[in-house]
């Protein structure tokens, strides 16, 4: 019983620090950035990256071990969905985490780029979806199936 209210209290923590994270990069993109913000954004998407994980293994073992049963899960359209959006984030996170490493190795002070409009799109479009997976949760906790 306790390691499945660690498992479940880590699995939410994971979550809410995702979301955090997530948030965090969204407000210090901004036109032309100095390279110790570029390094600081690379270490933050590096913490996304293992709140991910975090989330994802935590979510297996909910999966498998506790919960109403992997049968249940699998078979509730709801939980395909909800998995469906997480995989989404996960795509639509790849281009900026590209982008900070990339940047992370530049010589100048400051970088000007184009794209860190989109990619402050992109991030948004993460959060949006992000927030949508909780309400997921909560209708396929209630039984709600499509």
């Amino acid at each position: 019983m306790w390691l499945n209210s660690f498992v479940t209290y880590l699995h939410f923590i994971s979550v809410f620090g995702l979301f955090a994270v997530l948030c965090l990069e969204f407000f210090l993109i901004k036109p032309i950035l100095r390279k110790s913000e570029i390094k600081f954004l690379a270490k933050l998407d590096l913490i996304y990256g293992l709140l991910s994980i975090s989330v994802l293994c935590t979510g297996i073992l909910r999966l498998l071990y506790w919960g109403k049963g992997s049968a249940y899960y699998l078979s509730n359209d709801i939980f395909l969905v909800k998995m469906g959006l997480f995989i989404t984030v996960g795509l639509l996170s790849i281009y900026p985490t590209v982008k900070f490493l990339k940047l992370r190795r530049t010589t100048e002070s400051t970088v000007t780029v184009k794209k860190f409009s989109s990619i402050k799109i992109l991030i948004g479009m993460e959060l949006i979806i992000l927030l949508l997976i909780p309400f997921a949760a909560v209708l396929m906790a209630n039984g709600i199936d499509i």
